[in-house]
């Protein structure tokens, strides 16, 4: 199914592979719109809140998740069921998930002013992170799941004199037995 789900949600962060299940933190999918072996998913957040040392800041994030089931599985809010599953000496190679993902989190620039009052340092605290990752699922079956993402994050700040921070670069593998 192609399902598409917007929310206010919690700041969220990492793993690609977080498209299935595609649900936001806040457990609120949008609508299934069409048969389809594709995902897309998207979440936005802001917040607003009264802090004790110098008052209100308002920080943005977002993210577009998509995924696409290559052997043709429904996509679902659930766990993927192949199907084929995986097993030795038998016919049948689970499924195989594409994902990818791209976000973005913007720290209000509030945060960095006020000298020794501030609530965070320019020179080691960067005010933006945008990131991409793509990745590759492996369900063996219903219970098993081997991901691996490659994950890149760019830094506006946060490092000496005003520069940017270095990306970061990351290959991450997971393997998942879920009941």
């Amino acid at each position: 199914w192609l399902m598409t789900s917007a929310a206010q949600i919690a700041p969220m962060r990492r793993h690609a592979s977080s498209p299935s299940p595609l649900v936001c933190p806040c457990r609120k999918p949008a609508a299934k719109m069409s048969p389809a072996p594709v995902v897309s998913f998207t979440c936005a957040t802001g917040s607003a809140g009264t802090v004790t040392r110098s008052g209100k800041l308002s920080n943005d994030a977002w993210q577009l998740a998509a995924s696409w089931l290559l052997t043709g599985e429904d996509a679902s809010f659930r766990s993927v069921t192949p199907s084929r599953s995986y097993g030795v000496n038998q016919p049948g190679w689970g499924a195989f998930e594409l994902v990818a993902r791209i976000s973005e989190l913007d720290i209000d620039d509030a945060a960095f002013t006020g000298g020794a009052n501030s609530f965070a340092n320019p020179s080691t605290r960067a005010s933006k992170a945008s990131e991409w990752v793509v990745g590759l699922n492996w369900y063996l079956s219903q219970n098993f799941r081997i991901a691996a993402n490659y994950e890149q994050t760019k830094f506006d700040g946060g490092a000496a004199n005003g520069a940017d921070r270095d990306d970061e670069k990351v290959f991450l593998t997971r393997f998942q037995v879920a009941f």
